[in-house]
């Protein structure tokens, strides 16, 4: 794993880099299936409470839970080896395609009918809040993300679903994060298939940090927005990833994306040391007192 220092100056010089490195990791061929842990586990995802599902020191009673789609699935190889060292049995629960947070989503891409997630949310985040964890880990994909057939899901939606998700979950767990949605690359841009074009000029394969198009500009605000408000920690992984407005596909010698929102298990993995300095600072802190979020309203977004 990187150190924050280096990290950070990779990243810094990421935007100027002009050429694919001759030892990318992973390969370009490799960039695309570069996923984290099995790929069943990727097929059907966590949607049930299975020996599979759980990591870390599988005997111990301090639980953190991972929850959302599959952008928790994807950074459960950041956040893991502190964990594992912190004496924590992580358990991973992602459904494909659901959010963590509580909106009912219009799906375009996938065969899940409207309203596919609603049920098996609230299932898992009652049988989440039942385990008492010590801290729940939430983690989404808030990029075109349909209301209806026409209609974009708002940034209202997300902020107050995603309240609404993490003081369900504070009726057991002592203390929730919120890992912040990633630039996405639009129209579904393989990073990859783009680097294989442009070998000598790959910042033509850059995406922005902050997209100007409704379709393609995340919510990750909306998000942090909605975990100040319920006092959740918020963790922006932008800054790992991204330089000023520009997030590069490649950063030093990796390749960061399998896909057009994912990020790549190798990338994933170097990220652990920062990750885990977050989560030891988040693990810290004194359990939320939920009476006193009872009657507290929403923050609303700028």
């Amino acid at each position: 794993p990187g150190s924050a220092a280096t990290i950070a100056s990779l990243v810094q010089m990421s935007t100027s880099l002009s050429e694919v490195p001759t030892k990318l990791r992973p390969s370009l061929l490799d960039m695309a299936n570069d996923n984290v842990l099995h790929t069943r586990l990727h097929a059907g995802g966590c949607i049930e409470i299975k020996p599979e599902c759980i990591f870390g020191v599988k005997s111990s009673k301090k639980l953190v839970v991972m929850f959302g789609d599959s952008h928790a699935w994807m950074w459960i190889a950041a956040v893991l080896p502190e964990l594992t060292k912190l004496n924590y049995r992580v358990q991973l629960i992602w459904k494909p395609s659901c959010p963590a947070a509580t909106i009912s989503v219009w799906y375009t891409d996938t065969k899940l009918p409207y309203r596919a997630c609603d049920t098996w949310r609230r299932h898992m985040i009652s049988y989440i809040a039942s385990e008492h964890p010590r801290l729940v880990i939430l983690s989404e994909r808030t990029t075109h993300l349909m209301k209806n057939a026409r209609s974009l899901t708002s940034n209202h939606a997300v902020q107050t679903g995603l309240e609404l998700t993490i003081r369900e979950l504070r009726r057991g767990a002592q203390r929730v994060a919120v890992i912040g949605d990633i630039a996405a690359f639009a129209n579904y841009a393989s990073p990859a298939q783009c680097l294989s074009v442009h070998l000598k000029s790959i910042q033509l394969c850059a995406t922005a940090r902050f997209n100007h198009s409704a379709t393609w500009a995340n919510h990750a605000h909306a998000e942090q927005v909605g975990a100040r408000a319920t006092h959740a920690a918020y963790i922006d992984p932008t800054q790992w990833l991204c330089h000023r407005e520009t997030c590069s596909a490649i950063i030093g010698t990796f390749g960061v994306y399998t896909d057009w929102s994912h990020v790549t298990a190798t990338y994933s993995s170097y990220l652990s040391a920062v990750f885990g300095d977050k989560l030891k600072s988040i693990l810290s802190r004194p359990p939320t007192n939920v009476d006193a979020l009872a009657n507290q309203r929403a923050i609303p977004l700028r």
